[in-house]
């Protein structure tokens, strides 16, 4: 199965690099969103990839939503995780493919092109960059962490996002907003990042990135809102969501 979701992700990602740079097609231009044909073209080849190994399995996927076969097993796909960074040609952009066995979640794997690099997890197994343990920092004084946040895709979220913004960023030493959500929680992992903050954050676009942070000694509060959308604050684990909250 982690053979498959490297295969799958390598694969979505060998076709956003050769599209990088290029003419883009626009499928749909949203208040605070981009959606390209390139997230189709990457999902269908993810999705594929996954199928012709495991046709029994549960899907569920940005663009093309739930193909439920009553599977104990299910992925969900972030085909391309920054579409509006790659729409302005900005290199900060990943495919996230995650499995659940039953609600459990047992596979995570985030693959960043640009850079080459490939975030994995299993469960129970620790957590890897290019077949490199990674772990989270040791840092827990407010006054050292380095925060990335997500702003985000309502007026709603953006508001609630923009209280805890102006709240940490004279408290923190830096806060960086790098628009992909996956790539945030696996930079986490890997002690780039100490804090994660985003509000209705889609499901596929923390599935994999979730597992990858806990592997790798992180924490993460993630509230259900509904429709595979979430609050989350996900921390280095030497600080707890819960305490950052109350830090603020």
């Amino acid at each position: 199965m982690l053979e498959t979701a490297v295969k799958a992700a390598k694969k979505a990602g060998e076709l956003q690099i050769r599209s990088f740079g290029k003419k883009i097609i626009v499928d749909e231009e949203l208040r605070f969103d981009t959606k390209l044909a390139l997230d189709k073209e990457s999902e269908r080849l993810i999705v594929d990839t996954i199928l012709a190994e495991f046709p029994d399995h549960s899907i569920i996927a940005e663009e093309s939503g739930v193909t439920d076969n009553s599977s104990d097993y299910t992925w969900i796909i972030d085909p391309l995780d920054g579409t509006a960074n790659f729409s302005r040609n900005i290199p900060q952009f990943c495919s996230s493919i995650a499995l659940l066995h039953k609600s459990e979640k047992i596979l995570g794997v985030v693959f960043d092109p640009v850079r080459n690099e490939l975030f994995h997890a299993e469960k129970g197994k620790g957590s890897f960059l290019n077949g490199r343990k990674i772990n989270t920092r040791h840092t827990a004084k407010i006054n050292e962490l380095f925060v990335v946040c997500g702003f985000m895709k309502s007026e709603e979220t953006i508001k609630k996002g923009l209280v805890i913004f102006n709240a940490l960023i004279e408290r923190v030493k830096k806060i960086r907003i790098m628009g992909a959500a996956a790539l945030d929680l696996c930079w986490l992992a890997a002690g780039r990042f100490d804090v994660y903050f985003e509000y209705g954050i889609m499901d596929w676009d923390i599935a994999a990135g979730e597992l990858i942070l806990k592997e790798a000694g992180g924490d993460i509060k993630a509230d259900a809102l509904g429709n595979h959308s979430y609050n989350v604050t996900a921390t280095n684990g030497k600080i707890k969501p819960e305490e950052f909250l109350g830090l603020i």
